[in-house]
């Protein structure tokens, strides 16, 4: 009910958005984890748990076996997957870098990166 027939502005106009959180809404964060911890209790319960799963509000992150394994996981989760190319993952606005037996870090920049930046009165998160 929370989330039915929000209204929303866009270049001025007002639009409404008929079902889910439009983006920069407060309920957001809390939809978002609601969702999450539901799934995670399925995994727990089914003790499908990877060795190592984490995540950052609905961005898992996860190391599995193989392939294989993380597609059938990512079914379970029904989300999208991004592989290590090369060492490096992207990871929400990061790449993690396996390096030797240690992982670093660096801003991730997106191929799609026009380095402009957003006007200052925008509405946009």
């Amino acid at each position: 009910m929370a989330v039915e027939n929000q209204l929303f502005q866009l270049g001025g106009k007002p639009y409404e958005r008929i079902d889910g959180v439009a983006m920069g809404s407060p309920l957001g964060p809390l939809m978002a984890n609601t969702f999450m911890w539901s799934i995670e209790e399925k995994l727990v319960n089914n003790m499908d748990t990877p060795s190592f799963y984490n995540r950052f509000v609905d961005d898992p992150i996860t190391i599995q076996s193989s392939l294989a394994a993380a597609e059938d996981f990512l079914g379970t989760l029904n989300f999208t997957m991004e592989c290590e190319d090369n060492g490096k993952l992207p990871f929400f606005k990061m790449e993690a870098i396996r390096n030797d037996n240690h992982l670093e870090t660096k801003v991730l920049v997106k191929p799609t990166n026009t380095s402009l930046l957003r006007e200052g009165q925008s509405h946009v998160n």
